[in-house]
């Protein structure tokens, strides 16, 4: 059997068990294949599967793991989304899209892995993970998001918080990558993310637009060496973000003065040399800002670069 189709186990609520045998030739799992198949435990997907198509598992509520072999390159949308049980998932090296709602409302998801391989990130793939403390975040290169994906929403909402661990071979934080959807600001249902650590080595270079926005509880952040660029509202309405340690001798800050994101300039601690600020930022924050009060006390000139104002280590 190379292929299992849709709706094929559709609502076998008394399932408990499937086996596919040492030498499956299995190929694809369709859509709604095992979806609300409440009392399967668990499932190891054989090594020949290379597609999990949409709902596949959606609703399998006593699912607590799954084994998704290095051979699977394309999981649908919302494939296992209300697995309220499952516990933990490493997604193999091999996929390259997370797809709409994936793991929405897997309410007991704690860990989460996303590969190198990923290039995009679907709407809501991890909303209302309330249990979620890490997520792994190794995607090299995901496309810019805008503000409709609300990844995720109500992300650790029922836990102590989320530690965001980027991987060293990342090169770009992707835009709106952690910000919420307008109604859980709303709301009040932000990404409960505390830490965000950025592995030895980091090749990044650039944190994308509203890439952290509305995460109230993120208190400091280093930015790695290779960083050259932080953009628009990437820390927008970050509250407690009284903290950001710059290791790049080079660095854009170019954060709004809307609001929440005018006082950051003010905690902003460069270990390196120069250090460039929007204008509109600082004029109007503060025409007289002085970055010599707000850079671990060191001496520092000022000049002008085009819409930037430049800092310079005496």
């Amino acid at each position: 059997m190379t292929s299992i189709g849709s709706h094929a186990f559709y609502t076998c609520s008394s399932l408990t068990s499937v086996d596919f045998g040492a030498n499956s030739q299995l190929v694809s799992i369709g859509s709604y294949a095992f979806q609300y198949c409440r009392r399967l435990t668990s499932i190891t997907i054989p090594d020949s599967v290379t597609s999990i198509c949409n709902s596949a598992f959606g609703h399998c509520s006593s699912l607590t793991s799954i084994t998704i072999p290095d051979s699977v390159t394309s999981i649908g949308g919302s494939a296992f989304f209300y697995c309220s049980s499952l516990t933990s998932i490493t997604m193999p090296d091999g996929v390259t899209s997370i797809d709409v709602g994936v793991f929405s409302n897997c309410s007991s998801l704690t860990s989460i892995t996303i590969p190198s391989s990923v290039t995009s990130i679907g709407d809501s793939a991890f909303s209302n993970c309330t249990a979620l403390t890490e997520i792994n975040y190794n995607a090299k290169n995901v496309s810019d998001l805008s503000s409709n994906n609300h990844v995720f929403s109500y992300a650790g909402q029922d836990g102590t918080g989320i530690t965001v661990n980027i991987g060293s071979n990342v090169t770009k934080i992707p835009s709106y990558i952690f910000c919420p959807d307008s109604n859980s600001f709303e709301q009040g249902f932000l990404p409960n993310i505390t830490t965000v650590n950025f592995e030895e080595g980091s090749v990044c270079e650039s944190i994308g637009e509203h890439a952290f926005q509305y995460c109230r509880r993120l208190t400091s952040i280093t930015i790695p060496e290779r960083v050259t660029e932080i953009s628009s509202d990437a820390f927008y309405g970050c509250s407690s973000l009284n903290e950001v340690t710059a290791e790049s001798d080079d660095i854009y800050l170019a954060l709004t003065s809307q609001s929440a994101c005018g006082y950051l300039i003010y905690y902003v601690y460069a270990t390196g040399e120069t250090v460039r600020v929007l204008k509109s930022v600082v004029d109007s924050v503060d025409p007289d800002f002085t970055i010599n009060t707000y850079l671990n006390g060191s001496n520092f000139t000022r000049s002008e670069e085009g819409d930037y104002y430049v800092y310079t280590h005496i």
